[in-house]
């Protein structure tokens, strides 16, 4: 009896043991069927989605392009293009050259252009591509022989013959024969001429200083400065270092901090 029931045992055993090996492969079999399956589905969407895009607009099918796909670098992965066309976001660009279309180097606002037009954001501007630059930078500025345009958008009444930046340190002021920029916007009352920088807080003219912009009220432009420590060279020899960054600034009357005035640092 004893020894009938060890023999039921050990088949009891053995079956559990097969029939799991058994259900391992069933399922792995299983696994391996549904995704074939599901690649396959994937793949020719991927081809119906890229290889056939469309550009609808309202209820307007516009033609449709073939080719093989290609991704144009952006920091952001907005730009493909395949043989005959160049899209924004899956949206056909008009009138784009996929053959000449390519990216202008950047660190910020990203432009393209073709043989045809320069682009911004998926659109056209209206920027002639023959005598367009780009000034750099990271609030890129770019102009034509016409205007001048920040991160895509025209500067208004910008002399683009005499626009430039005011430092090459730094592309957040800009200035032409008749005004200084900040950011692409006019600072109002600020003197082209004399505009300087001190650092990336703080400028003046022959009128006023600056910060971020803005007039620092009360400040005296002769003797007002931006803190900086002393620098000893090996040969012993001290010069002032300005930080560009740097908020804190002196006149003979105040002391500053990012433009205010304050009893001490």
């Amino acid at each position: 009896m004893i020894k009938e029931k060890g023999v039921r045992e050990k088949r009891r055993r053995k079956l559990v043991f097969f029939g799991g090996i058994f259900l391992m492969f069933f399922l792995f079999g299983w696994y391996v069927f549904f995704d074939k399956q599901s690649k396959g589905s994937e793949s020719k969407m991927i081809e119906d989605n890229i290889f056939k895009i469309e550009n609808i607009i309202g209820n307007k099918k516009e033609e449709t392009c073939q080719g093989s796909i290609k991704k144009i670098y952006d920091q952001y992965g907005n730009y493909t293009k395949d043989d005959n066309c160049v899209y924004f976001r899956g949206v056909k660009i008009k009138g784009a050259d996929a053959e000449t279309f390519e990216r202008l180097e950047s660190s910020g606002y990203e432009y393209f252009k073709d043989k045809n037009s320069v682009y911004g954001s998926g659109e056209r501007l209206d920027i002639d591509v023959n005598s367009f630059i780009k000034l750099g930078g990271y609030n890129v500025y770019i102009k034509d022989k016409n205007n001048v345009y920040h991160n895509g958008d025209k500067i208004e009444g910008a002399d683009s013959d005499s626009f430039r930046l005011v430092s090459v340190r730094s592309d957040v002021y800009t200035k032409d024969k008749n005004n200084v920029y900040f950011l692409g916007k006019i600072i109002k009352g600020a003197d082209s001429a004399s505009f300087q920088e001190l650092n990336g807080y703080y400028q003046r003219d022959k009128n006023n200083v600056y910060c971020r912009g803005e007039i620092v009220e009360g400040a005296d432009i002769n003797t007002f400065e931006v803190y900086y420590t002393t620098i000893t060279d090996l040969e012993g020899n001290k010069e002032k270092e300005v930080g560009f960054m740097e908020g804190r600034a002196k006149d003979k009357n105040n002391f500053y901090y990012n433009g205010r005035i304050v009893s001490q640092w």
